[in-house]
């Protein structure tokens, strides 16, 4: 996770510059990909599945939606596969499979902190749907809060409305039921959205709907019409054919991006290689191989973030190789803006999980928790003074050779996680070898089958430390953690100890700059230009 802590003394005299700046570069351009995959990662030897890899490759979007993804819980490994193939150190969740047919899936650069089946199955207003539709919404609206460094969230929508089909009847009805999805998916975001602050909304997705087409019905134009205000912008187009088409290689318009008013779109594209010369590393036919539809990509501006409250807690030191396992320890950190109570919250090595406080357990901006082998009746329950939160569990069952530490939330929606693997090499008591050869640690939210569950794979990072008694811990930048999730978020400890309850080393508190101070600070570091 990437924090940017802004301080803004309430009392300078005139010669101090009152607001330090961050030392993270924020994000202020995101593409975003729409497509229905017809499958292409259903099988991953198929032309299809690397078709697709490539061009999702090429077109390096932040953000990726993606329909008509494989149903089964199995293939989740194919999602996997897809992802550590083309799309490396992205985060994947998938949707719950309600139609029994295929599952949406969003591809993200950045952090996912929240996903679900937004809506699913049966309408809130019954009254609205059509005779003989069995109250059923085809397949789920999904929704993924995307953690943006720097800016606000951005909230991804994914929706997968009533496909035309061949039946008689089916077809003279398709439009209507389309129409009554379409209002549910309203329902939902006008219910979710519209009494707070205005969000960054992006809804993706394959509509089934032209809306050049009157037979196609009305359910953009109902999309469009809803309290956070979903625009339909301009039309993508394909910059050699100048069509809008999506389906059918280019035919009817299919799939659409319908963004809230805090995301203004840049530039937009339909995306084909079956026309002119392909870019370098994709051939001709990936487009007609991958899938009936085309990829829709647009970039968008994202406007200055909003003064809000933000929860984030991190995972910063994990203690798990000592002689004496009464000494080992788990550290977390507060790196947001608010208290967080981590009542009822878990670790868990993906075998196993332990609740870390059964009672209020309030841990404060900038304070730490430290989660030890004890008894939980000792635990305390607030940061308040010392700055330190102490949590007793009954055991810290972790491998020291191969495992992962995961931190979930009440909603067993992962926080935070790390993963190390020492190749199942056995680290006897004093033994001294090349710990960062040996283990490999980072974390990749994994693919999603439902909102419980989750993957990992790791990367290989090498280095020089020792084994047996050293703390795995995340490097800081400067005055913030940041969560790039890769290796380079995580080193070892020299000393056996670690920093139990304090900043890891090289973390340098932000200073408060004087008018002359500030004039002397490198244009690098005063612009918030990463280093």
């Amino acid at each position: 996770m990437m924090f940017l802590r802004f301080t803004c003394p309430s009392a300078l005299c005139v010669l101090v510059f009152a607001c330090a700046v961050p030392s993270t570069q924020a994000v202020t351009n995101l593409s975003v990909v729409t497509w229905n995959t017809r499958k292409a990662l259903a099988d991953t030897g198929s032309s299809a599945f690397h078709a697709a890899g490539r061009i999702l490759r090429y077109l390096a979007a932040d953000i990726y939606a993606l329909q008509e993804t494989p149903p089964s819980s199995s293939s989740i490994s194919n999602l996997v596969r897809f992802r550590d193939s083309y799309l490396t150190n992205y985060y994947v969740v998938r949707s719950g499979n309600n139609d029994n047919y295929n599952r949406q899936a969003v591809i993200s650069r950045y952090p996912i902190r929240d996903f679900r089946d937004a809506v699913v199955n049966t309408w809130t207003n019954s009254g609205d749907v059509v005779t003989d539709y069995t109250n059923k919404f085809t397949r789920e609206l999904f929704y993924a809060e995307i953690d943006i460094p720097g800016a606000d969230p951005v909230r991804v929508y994914t929706v997968h409305l009533k496909a035309t089909t061949s039946d008689t009847e089916d077809l003279l009805l398709a439009h209507l039921r389309r129409e009554a999805e379409a209002r549910q998916v309203v329902w939902h975001l006008d219910g979710r959205w519209s009494n707070g602050p205005a969000q960054q909304i992006v809804l993706c997705g394959d509509m089934n709907t032209d809306i050049k087409i009157p037979a196609h019905g009305m359910a953009v134009h109902v999309l469009t019409n809803c309290a956070v205000a979903l625009r339909l912008t301009e039309a993508p187009v394909n910059p050699l054919t100048l069509s809008d088409g999506t389906y059918s290689n280019g035919m009817l318009r299919f799939d659409y991006q319908l963004p809230s008013p805090r995301l203004t779109d840049v530039a937009r594209s339909v995306f084909r290689t079956d026309v002119g010369t392909p870019p370098p590393g994709l051939n001709p036919a990936d487009s007609v191989i991958a899938s009936d539809h085309l990829p829709v990509w647009y970039r968008y501006t994202l406007p200055a973030p909003h003064v809000t409250a933000r929860e984030r807690i991190i995972i910063t030191e994990a203690n798990l190789w000592c002689n004496n396992n009464s000494n080992e320890y788990i550290e977390l950190y507060n790196a947001g803006t608010v208290p967080c109570d981590l009542r009822d919250w878990l670790i868990t090595d993906l075998d196993s999980s332990t609740v870390i406080a059964t009672t209020t357990a309030v841990v404060y901006p900038g304070h730490f928790v430290l989660i030890q082998v004890g008894s939980p009746a000792a635990s305390g329950t607030s940061s308040a003074g010392t700055g330190v939160l102490r949590l007793y569990v009954p055991a810290l069952s972790f491998t020291g050779t191969d495992d992962q530490l995961a931190l979930l939330n009440t909603n067993n929606i992962y926080v935070d996680c790390v993963l190390w693997n020492n190749n199942d090499a056995s680290l006897a008591a004093g033994e001294v070898s090349d710990f960062n050869t040996l283990c490999e640690y980072m974390w990749r939210a994994g693919a999603i089958t439902n909102v419980a569950q989750y993957n990992t794979t790791t990367v290989r990072q090498s280095g020089s430390q020792s084994t047996f008694g050293q703390s795995l811990y995340r490097l800081p930048a400067y005055d913030v953690y940041p969560d790039s999730d890769t290796t380079n978020d995580w080193l070892v400890t020299s000393g056996t100890q670690g920093t139990p309850g304090d900043h890891n080393p090289g973390f340098v508190p932000e200073p408060v700059l004087s008018v002359v101070a500030f004039l002397l600070v490198p244009a690098v570091r005063r612009t918030g230009i990463a280093r």
